[in-house]
């Protein structure tokens, strides 16, 4: 399994969850209809930087 059939997953089965990507690392963040300036931290992925 990859981080992105991790993060496929995650999104499908709940709801108001956003993808943010940011400095080498993919977060989820719940943020209902977008209602929060980011929401609040749900997952992190820290991506290897080279």
């Amino acid at each position: 399994m990859t981080k992105n059939d991790i993060i496929e997953r995650v999104l499908e089965k709940y709801d108001g969850l956003v993808l943010n990507k940011n400095l080498g690392e993919v977060g989820l963040f719940y943020n209902p209809e977008n209602k929060l300036s980011k929401g609040v931290h749900s997952l992190t992925f820290k991506e290897k930087m080279v």
